[in-house]
């Protein structure tokens, strides 16, 4: 009696609150993101401004036939549509005045230190100026050919001679390069050889907020860099470090990416909800006292959430990670609040924020995975917890997170899965096991990499932290690499089109509701016979 009045309990209100957060953003978000797409691939001819009347005139019709839901929910969702059909027309047909040439004369800052890619020196840069003339700040990627002894930091300004053209596909290469460059906000790719660069003076008003952010960024980030790479730590542990604490994934080279993402422990290298949920964690951890205070809870949500923005720009504002930073800023907001079960607004607020502030984001495969993820645990995440974890697992604290991760571990990789086997054509096997091992030492990692980074001028308490991180770092690694050297460790080679890919997602969400239907049923059978006076019809 107990337990069928406990999943009754569950299905009525959680999974009825899913419900209705669903709807509401089904109405917005996905005819938002269909519209954005739909205009990329079919470029609407009539402009943004008619577009934007279009949605006028919808929002009018929703507001007079209110009381109609068909013809209202129809009209919010052409409104939702016909915005983000507007927002990404607006996008493609902006004007940056570049004048493509293949001998240019122009004046760039680099916005990092530039890497080293077999001959070539490789970096991040902000054009100002265009044969002597300024021009409105544009990215670009930068390849220099360097002279001797040629060194490019980030900051730098530069006096370039030298190719600037759009970015365009390889012929033979089914990589969209293209798209690739308009998802990370690059206008143009320029080559130069290192005697056609001089130094320059370019004035900090000449750049853009964000340039002069991510250089400051830069700057700090180098710095820890260094604490790690003077720390003495193994080259694969200093590698996996870099990537997690940083963002840096220049020292991972391919084995170990290969390893990591055969045993499907890749989320762990890319900075996103896992490192960002982790470090909001511990500072709310810290901070949290005093919680029957209002203002209290208010002033500790702003000044942890300043520290997640914090690192957000210091590791170089990554798409995954400020989706992930715009999600828990709107779970604070809730929190503060008083408002609880919106987590699924809560990430469709983050959706449409990097929609609109970038509607390329939605070919990026990171917004794509991560969001699909997020999604999958908040929708079958606690159902699954509920249905299949048994009930001696339920019965400790260590049980219960033990069955919590292993149902979001499920859910998020049987989400991803035909998104994955469509990109890379691989499944992992072990991803279960490996994900129990590598996010309990990832967490232990980031904690070590704070304590590291802040205490590496005391002698004793620093040389202990890094000897722990480099334990931690080498456990983890060995661990992977053991997993994924495993017979049967991935399944390769798996082909599906893209046509595939979304009957599949289709088939999965029919299974979903099937299921969700069998169950309530199932509930309100129980319910009727374990509680004679509860009607048939409530």
């Amino acid at each position: 009696m107990t337990a069928g009045y406990g999943e009754f309990n569950f299905n009525s209100i959680m999974m009825g609150n899913t419900k209705r957060q669903l709807c509401g953003v089904s109405r917005l978000v996905l005819p938002f993101l269909c519209g954005v797409v739909s205009a990329y691939y079919v470029p609407v001819e009539c402009g943004v401004v008619w577009l934007v009347l279009l949605a006028l005139v919808s929002a009018v019709l929703s507001f007079v036939f209110w009381r109609h839901r068909v013809v209202s929910g129809l009209s919010l969702c052409l409104v939702a549509f016909l915005m983000g059909s507007a927002r990404m027309s607006a996008e493609l047909h902006e004007e940056v005045g570049i004048p493509f040439s293949e001998d240019t004369e122009y004046t760039a800052v680099t916005l990092d230190d530039a890497a080293m890619k077999g001959k070539t020196l490789r970096v991040d840069a902000v054009v100002v100026e265009v044969d002597g003339a300024a021009i409105k700040p544009f990215k670009i990627k930068l390849t220099v050919l360097p002279t001797d002894s040629m060194e490019i930091k980030g900051g730098m300004a530069m006096h370039c001679r030298g190719t600037l053209l759009r970015p365009e596909n390889y012929p033979g290469f089914t990589f969209n390069y293209e798209r690739y460059m308009q998802v990370h906000g690059f206008m143009a790719q320029s080559f130069v050889y290192g005697g056609r660069v001089s130094s320059a003076s370019v004035s900090r008003r000449q750049l853009p907020l964000w340039a002069r952010l991510g250089i400051g960024m830069s700057a700090v980030r180098g710095r820890l860099a260094s604490v790690f790479r003077e720390s003495g730590m193994e080259d694969d542990n200093l590698a996996v470090v870099y990537a997690m604490a940083l963002g840096d994934k220049s020292l991972l080279h391919r084995d170990l990416r290969d390893a990591y993402s055969v045993a499907g422990t890749s989320h762990v290298l890319a900075l996103s909800g896992l490192h960002l949920g982790i470090i909001y964690s511990l500072l709310l951890l810290l901070l949290w006292r005093g919680n029957r205070l209002w203002w209290w809870r208010f002033v500790v949500q702003l000044l942890v959430l300043a520290a997640v923005w914090t690192y957000v720009m210091l590791v170089g504002m990554p798409v995954s990670a400020v989706r992930s930073a715009l999600m828990i800023s709107v779970g604070a907001l809730v929190i503060v609040s008083g408002r609880v079960g919106q987590s699924f607004v809560s990430l469709s607020v983050a959706a449409l924020v990097v929609v609109i502030a970038s509607p390329m984001s939605v070919f990026d495969l990171g917004f794509q995975m991560s969001f699909i993820a997020v999604a999958s645990i908040l929708i079958a995440a606690e159902p699954l917890y509920l249905s299949l974890v048994p009930a001696w697992m339920k019965r400790s604290a260590a049980g219960r997170w033990m069955g919590r991760m292993l149902s979001v571990s499920v859910v998020a990789q049987a989400g991803v899965a035909p998104l994955t086997a469509y990109c890379f054509g691989r499944f992992s096997c072990y991803f279960l096991l490996a994900n129990v091992i590598a996010v309990p030492l990832a967490t232990l990692l980031l904690y070590l990499a704070l304590g590291v980074a802040l205490g590496s001028g005391l002698p004793v308490v620093g040389q202990v932290l890094v000897y722990c991180l480099d334990s931690v770092s080498q456990l983890l690694n060995d661990s992977v690499s053991v997993l994924s050297a495993l017979p049967g460790a991935s399944v390769e080679n798996i082909r599906m089109s893209a046509l595939q890919t979304v009957l599949v997602y289709a088939l999965m969400v029919v299974v979903y509701v099937l299921v969700r239907f069998v169950s309530r049923r199932r509930v309100r059978v129980s319910a009727k016979y374990s509680y004679p006076d509860v009607e048939e019809g409530e």
